[in-house]
């Protein structure tokens, strides 16, 4: 049980990192889109401006990024905030992978110490954790990202 709690505290800790990282590129996407929008405003640009302030009216109902890139006036466009997200996506997927990889190997040596034992009823309970970890989609899509082998 104190194996399961401490995958459940790194899992945890995971999970909010890529809630974090994600907040933090949306608030840089928002203050960019601000920047245009005040820009433009500045300009005198009205097209721009209600442009930009749809976007944001959009954005901040949503909190999402647009599905198509979506230009900024003069700075990057919102293609570039989502190759970031992507980017800061795939480095925490394989930060979980490694969590779960090194979680894995811990079940796999205590399932070998059980099965000698001949304590094979907690042997297969921690068998079915480790083939659990081992489907789990946040893994299984890091390690197609990254052409790395599941854990045996």
């Amino acid at each position: 049980e104190a194996l399961r709690a401490d995958l459940r505290a790194v899992l945890a800790r995971d999970a909010l990192a890529a809630r974090e990282a994600e907040g933090a590129v949306l608030a840089d996407y928002r203050a960019a889109l601000r920047s245009a929008r005040d820009r433009a405003q500045d300009a005198g640009d009205f097209a721009e401006t209600s442009r930009l302030e749809a976007e944001l009216r959009r954005f901040d109902r949503e909190a999402a990024l647009p599905a198509e890139p979506f230009p900024l006036g003069d700075g990057p466009d919102s293609a570039a905030f989502a190759e970031r997200l992507a980017r800061e996506r795939a480095s925490l997927l394989l930060e979980r992978a490694k969590h779960v990889d090194a979680h894995v190997a811990e079940l796999e040596r205590r399932i070998h110490d059980l099965t000698r034992a001949g304590d094979l009823a907690a042997a297969a309970a921690f068998d079915a954790d480790r083939a659990a970890l081992l489907r789990d989609p946040d893994y299984l899509a890091a390690r197609s990202a990254n052409d790395s082998p599941p854990a045996p």
